[in-house]
């Protein structure tokens, strides 16, 4: 078991419409005695209940995290094809976990990483996600036999919270670009 110390805390509140003005990073010695809910984990999981508890105004919300924040190498967090060519891993945003050896491939460790910072694994990974299939999520379902709430754990359910945080934006129409600039064919 690897020992860590806590080296950032997230405070998110309500009072900004900017999600980005909403986080403020406090020094452990400022953390206060109380709050509403205390969020252990500032990986994507975390941060998004957080966001959802902190709809709420009056609600305040502390996220713990044993990695740093981040904001020194956010073009390499925020931007996929730095993530991708110049990523996180094996640096101190990293828990640079080893697997335990695999017999199915001749008894080697494998790197396993995970991030270490405010945005968990999604900061070193070029914020890749791959949804489950319908088939993985309603079997989740099934296996609770009915019990109350489990038509939660459904893929219908899952995927209109997944949908609730998506946007789309249609490319413009090209024409429109050139009719700006007098072209009306090619």
């Amino acid at each position: 078991m690897r020992k860590t110390s806590l080296s950032a805390a997230l405070l998110l509140s309500s009072v900004s419409a900017s999600h980005f003005d909403r986080r403020e990073y406090i020094p452990v010695d400022q953390v206060q005695p109380s709050y509403d809910f205390v969020i252990a984990g500032g990986g994507l999981a975390g941060l998004v209940i957080a966001a959802r508890l902190t709809e709420d105004a009056n609600t305040t919300v502390l996220v713990i995290e044993a990695g740093e924040a981040g904001d020194d190498v956010r073009s390499r967090i925020d931007i996929p094809s730095e993530a991708y060519f110049n990523g996180l891993l094996y640096t101190k945003y990293d828990w640079q976990y080893i697997t335990e050896p695999q017999v199915q491939l001749g008894n080697r460790n494998i790197p396993w990483p995970r991030g270490k910072g405010i945005g968990g694994s999604t900061a070193v990974n070029g914020m890749y996600m791959v949804r489950p299939s319908a088939l993985e999520v309603d079997t989740w379902s099934h296996m609770q036999n009915g019990q109350p709430g489990a038509t939660a754990w459904s893929w219908d359910s899952l995927f209109k919270a997944m949908k609730k945080v998506l946007s789309f934006f249609s490319a413009p129409d090209p024409w429109q670009r050139a009719r700006q600039f007098g072209l009306t064919s090619f």
